[in-house]
């Protein structure tokens, strides 16, 4: 061992930088004798970070030098599929990161498609791996969205994510990309090109899915929303249906008022008939009595001519007349007959009834239900046995 000694006092404040314990630093010095205790000291002149502190400083060009070429501009950021079919995972075949990655993604989102895309991610070489597997990936064209992790490390352990050219293909990927790279308080450059930085590779696969078990009780909440207002539209169907049939007439009824228009219509050419009758004896009285005070044969003979003539005439009119109100009255029969229920029955239809209830749909019985079943000549009765929609 031998101490070493630097002077606070022999340098600027702007020399000076705040050690720690572990910190590795270079130093420059002179080598002294302490005459006090006769122990040999370096006395430092230069002190500089070694290891972590020279990374961290070309980390932060780098950093300064991407930012201004627009690679971290929060714009250009994709956002990612909601419900992914393939999802890729860029990282060691080997690494804790993917069993992690794989357990949950196939606990929240088993559906979904998993392609795992093998690169290194430490060492010499690895960047070059991670761009190649990124570039595969956007090649395949079959991921909707890339996991790119890894697990924590040392600032050495993670450099393969802070290099320039891996921040370009991420730039570049036509797949969105989620960064998982170290633990919540590592940063690499990565984390800021990426579409969405995800302080593990746990949470990355959290962020690009969605949890089925919500989507199971969304879709819950949906169906029983849906059910209750098919419920509460069949029921005000039914109430609109039950109003409407209580307006309709039955056919008996519309017969019965046919037959009273008929009675009416027929007792008024009775009464017609009766006085055209009435009115031709009459003057065929006056004509006898005329003819009886003239008593000229010849007019008596032409005269009973023309009455015969004029009572042919009036029977012939009366029988037409008889016969054209019958022919109306069978024509509103006709039609009549065409709107009645009735008449669709005697084309092969039937009138379905559960609980004197009339049947419009499949799903308001069940099986082992009894159906009553009019027909045109008769009725039958039926046990449900199966139901279709």
């Amino acid at each position: 061992q031998i101490r070493c000694v630097y002077f606070r006092n022999r340098h600027s404040s702007s020399d000076f930088i705040r050690l720690q314990n572990g910190q590795q630093v270079l130093i420059n010095g002179n080598l002294g004798l302490y005459e006090a205790r006769g122990d040999y000291q370096l006395i430092i002149e230069q002190i500089h970070e070694a290891g972590e502190g020279d990374l961290y400083k070309t980390f932060e060009l780098l950093k300064t030098k991407l930012m201004a070429l627009g690679l971290f501009e929060a714009t250009r950021k994709r956002p990612l599929p909601r419900f992914p079919h393939c999802i890729g995972v860029v990282t060691s075949a080997s690494a804790a990161a993917l069993r992690d990655i794989l357990s949950t993604l196939e606990r929240r989102f088993p559906i979904a498609r998993i392609l795992v895309y093998t690169s290194e991610v430490q060492g010499t070489g690895a960047a070059q791996q991670l761009i190649d597997a990124i570039n595969r990936a956007n090649h395949d064209q079959r991921c909707d969205v890339l996991i790119v992790a890894r697990g924590g490390g040392s600032i050495e352990d993670l450099w393969a994510f802070n290099d320039e050219l891996l921040a370009h293909a991420i730039f570049n990927s036509g797949i969105p990309i989620v960064s998982g790279v170290g633990h919540e308080t590592d940063f690499t450059i990565a984390d800021f090109v990426a579409d969405l930085r995800a302080e593990t590779p746990t949470a990355a696969a959290v962020a690009v899915t969605p949890n089925w078990l919500e989507l199971v009780a969304f879709l819950q909440r949906i169906e029983t929303q849906l059910l209750t207002s098919i419920t509460r539209f069949i029921k005000h169907q039914q109430l609109v249906l039950q109003h409407e049939a209580h307006k309709l007439t039955s056919p008996k009824q519309l017969v019965s008022s046919q037959w009273q228009s008929l009675d009416y219509l027929s007792t008024r050419l009775q009464h017609a008939l009766q006085q055209i009758i009435a009115k031709n004896r009459t003057l065929i009285h006056d004509v006898n009595h005329r003819l009886e005070a003239t008593n000229p044969a010849l007019l008596v003979q032409l005269a009973s001519q023309r009455l015969k003539h004029l009572e042919h005439g009036l029977v012939q009119q009366a029988h037409f007349k008889i016969n054209n109100l019958k022919q109306q009255f069978l024509s509103l029969l006709a039609t009549l007959h065409a709107v009645s229920p009735l008449a669709t029955l005697d084309r092969g239809f039937a009138i379905a009834t559960c609980k004197k209830k009339v049947l419009l749909d499949s799903q308001t019985v069940t099986v082992g239900d009894v159906v009553d079943i009019r027909l045109a000549k008769g009725e039958i009765r039926a046990k449900i046995t199966a139901t279709s929609p």
